[in-house]
């Protein structure tokens, strides 16, 4: 089984997961293939949050009508400060 990312296909059998903002700030359909994204592209990828990074942008863009529970999706040592 092959796993697109980007338009180019990697080795990689992935099962479907909940999306995931990475490192490089874009958003993977799951941890498994931002793994396989970064092996691929000789990169060290991590997860910085649990979601898309269009809803961390926009959760930072406007954290005073954020829902408060968008900090528990941030993946340490990624921290939000409260200033």
């Amino acid at each position: 089984m092959v796993t697109n990312v980007g338009g180019q296909s990697m080795p990689c059998v992935c099962l479907p997961e909940a999306p995931v903002c990475a490192s490089d700030f874009n958003t993977y359909p799951g941890a498994c293939v931002m793994r396989c994204a970064g092996l691929s592209f000789k990169i060290m990828l991590k997860v910085i949050f649990h979601g898309t990074c269009e809803d961390l942008f926009r959760q930072l863009l406007f954290k005073q009508n954020a829902q408060p529970s968008y900090k528990s999706r941030l993946v340490k040592p990624y921290p939000i400060s409260n200033k």
